[in-house]
């Protein structure tokens, strides 16, 4: 009686399993498809994104989202294409995390939430896709948050897109201006 019990949990332990396992093939599918999606802009205006299935000399098989849920291929012809962007893993991953949204950096960020921001989210980046452009966009980035950071350490505050040096009511006001912080 005993080892019915286990045996019972046993299978219904792999019953489970097997109902999971479509899902994450599934999930890893998807994640594949992403890395190789390619943009085709049309000289109709008409823009595809996703993976190519085939190419030959005249045309291109691409398979895109018809609707969020629905997928479709389209066989193109390569003279009514007005470009072509092969996406690299490193632009996909750029455009899903909004690395190029970084700037321009919201008001009063402590030098921690600068420093946050370039080792959670720039760092990764570039130690996963050295070498590439989109490391060096990223880098520039890395850059303008560290003068920004700087300011901060400093004693400034960013708002609106400008470095204030705050002032004492004690202090003697002044008529210069506030320099520009980062870029806008």
């Amino acid at each position: 009686m005993f080892s019915k019990k286990i045996d019972s949990a046993s299978s219904n332990m792999i019953a489970r399993y097997r109902l999971r396992l479509p899902v994450f093939a599934a999930a890893g599918l998807l994640t594949l498809q992403l890395t190789h999606a390619d943009i085709i802009t049309m000289k109709s205006g008409e823009r595809y994104q996703g993976p190519l299935i085939t190419e030959d000399a005249s045309t291109v098989t691409i398979e895109y989202n018809l609707t969020p849920k629905i997928k479709d291929k389209k066989v193109l012809n390569k003279a009514d294409i007005k470009e072509h962007v092969r996406q690299s893993a490193a632009m996909i991953e750029m455009e899903e995390r909004g690395l190029a949204k970084i700037l321009p950096t919201p008001d009063l960020l402590s030098a921690a939430d600068y420093e946050a921001i370039i080792q959670d989210r720039l760092r990764t980046f570039t130690a996963k896709h050295p070498g590439t452009p989109e490391a060096t966009e990223v880098e520039k980035i890395i850059a303008t948050l560290g003068e920004e950071k700087a300011r901060v350490q400093k004693g400034e505050v960013k708002m609106e897109g400008r470095c204030w040096t705050p002032k004492l009511p004690s202090e003697t006001p002044t008529t210069s201006k506030p320099s520009v912080c980062g870029s806008r």
